[in-house]
């Protein structure tokens, strides 16, 4: 017992004597070190629990005004102090705080200590039982763009678009900002989801006013290098809902209906209701379209130049460059005898060697003609859809073209439609020889005008 005792006081001494060396060092160390009366309590801290000690860093208050508080008066559980002296222990430093909060654990029994660790006592020396926690403000909680960022993207994403592309772009930025007015939150985007789905009965409206927000919001985390933004894009999600999926299309476009639509531009040509010169470059259009399924906003590039190299080879095959294309695909399209004709009567009444470089067809004066002179589709089962567009001759190649046999591959090449995957990436390159052999078995016996 005496050795006990004579143990007990060592120790006492030791401590004693390390505090003494701890205030003289701590007056000669840097600010920025931890005091050695602070290490000592921590390394005690370690003995004791067994447990690794945090990483702490000493943090000044954030004014020199505020100085520290006097020394702690602690009761029984070392713990209870006045609202005024947790106000002032606010501004004090960390090392300050743990300091005394270390002090507190020293008080209590081995079992509490186990039970509560230092770091829930730091806690509720910072914010005793009654006192309000401050809340953190995010100066950014908000995020936003302007008009002017809206309007630069769809600036760029026009960019090299076909103008009838444009149309859906536009419709998209206008509900974004309607719907938003600039700020990004759940609120808003929920407000898109729903507007959008309530204005538009078609899945593909939905994708292309969705997608188009989708795709700007990945834009503005990027720029601002912000994932907050692509995050939100989880609230333009489809709904759930249960959907009629249609097998086939519901727009029937018939051999009958195109030669209705030919018969129509001839009788408009003898009532002298159209010139002459248009009456061809009509006549040349719906050939070409009908026989091709070219899409309109290609034949709307096509150059006199084009067409004039075309009509002039033993096989007629027309060069549609990469540029001029929806899907940026080069491809040749064979031209069938039925259709050379009448690019020809075009090339001489026309045009001269002079105009190559000139667009071939009076693209938006066939547009209004349509418009005025509705041609009608008596499969197509809603009225106020029951009439042609220039889109339907493409309609009609593709689904004319099951009826005598046309081969699935010269198909997609022809409309350069469906060219995907590995196969047409890296293996397949049909010839222009090739694909006029192959596309010619199916249409050598197709005249529409009869």
């Amino acid at each position: 017992m005496a050795d006990d005792q004579q143990d007990k006081d060592q120790k006492l001494h030791n401590n004693l004597h390390k505090t003494d060396t701890a205030t003289t060092r701590k007056e000669e160390d840097d600010d920025d070190e931890p005091s050695s009366f602070l290490e000592m309590c921590l390394r005690d801290y370690e003995q004791d629990t067994g447990k690794k000690r945090p990483k702490m860093h000493r943090c000044e208050p954030e004014s020199d005004t505020i100085s520290k508080p006097d020394p702690i008066a602690t009761g029984s559980d070392g713990l209870e102090h006045s609202s005024a002296e947790s106000a002032e222990l606010e501004g004090a430093s960390a090392d300050y705080l743990i300091t005394h909060a270390y002090l507190g654990y020293l008080s209590d029994s081995y079992e509490k200590r186990q039970e509560e660790p230092l770091s829930t006592r730091f806690e509720k020396i910072r914010f005793p039982e009654g006192a309000a926690r401050p809340k953190l403000k995010r100066k950014d909680s908000e995020l936003s763009f302007s008009k002017s960022d809206l309007n630069k993207y769809v600036s760029n994403r026009k960019k090299g678009l076909a103008k009838k592309s444009h149309d859906w772009i536009n419709r998209a930025a206008k509900a974004l900002w309607d719907c938003t007015h600039g700020e990004i939150s759940e609120k808003t985007m929920t407000a898109l989801k729903d507007y959008t789905e309530k204005k538009y009965s078609s899945n593909s409206a939905h994708q292309k006013v969705l997608g188009f927000t989708k795709a700007y919001l990945t834009f503005l985390a990027k720029t601002r290098m912000d994932q907050r933004y692509r995050a939100l894009d989880v609230y333009l999600e489809p709904s759930k809902a249960l959907k009629v999926r249609k097998s086939m299309t519901g727009r029937i476009v018939r051999r009958e209906d195109i030669l209705e639509a030919l018969n129509r531009i001839d009788a408009a040509e003898a009532e002298e209701t159209i010139k002459a010169p248009k009456a061809r470059n009509y006549r040349a259009f719906a050939l070409l379209a009908a026989y091709t399924g070219l899409r309109p906003s290609t034949l709307e590039r096509l150059t006199v130049g084009q067409l004039r190299a075309a009509v002039n080879e033993d096989k007629p095959m027309l060069h549609v460059l990469p540029e001029q294309e929806k899907n940026r695909t080069e491809h040749w399209v064979p031209i069938h005898s039925a259709v050379v004709p009448a690019v020809k009567a075009v090339l001489e009444n026309d045009y001269s060697d002079k105009d190559d470089a000139a667009p071939f067809f009076m693209y938006n004066s066939l547009v209004n003609w349509l418009r005025h002179h509705q041609v009608p589709l008596p499969r197509v089962m809603d009225p106020s859809k029951a009439h042609m567009c220039l889109g339907d001759y493409r309609k009609f190649a593709e689904q004319f073209g099951d009826v005598i046999g046309w081969d699935e591959n010269n198909r997609k090449y022809v409309l350069a439609h469906g060219m995907t995957g590995v196969e047409w990436e890296h293996y397949k390159n049909p010839q222009r020889e090739d694909v006029y052999d192959r596309y010619m078995e199916a249409w050598k016996d197709v005249d529409l005008r009869q």
